[in-house]
């Protein structure tokens, strides 16, 4: 889900208090899933090359 937001400037504001949070936590979020679909596609190929070499030494 992608969040678009526009903050206008204001003098003597550093954030917008929920949208920033949100914003940090869905970022956070999506680095997690990514990181755990790259774990899972890293030990799919090994489990590929692993089964690939047990297939040449019993050729």
């Amino acid at each position: 889900m992608r969040i678009e937001t526009r903050v206008i400037p204001v003098e003597g504001i550093a954030k917008v208090p929920d949208i920033a949070e949100d914003f940090e936590d869905g970022e956070a979020r999506r680095q997690r899933e990514e990181m755990w679909l790259l774990n899972i596609a890293t030990a799919l190929a090994v489990m590929l090359v692993s089964c690939a070499w047990i297939a040449i030494a019993l050729d």
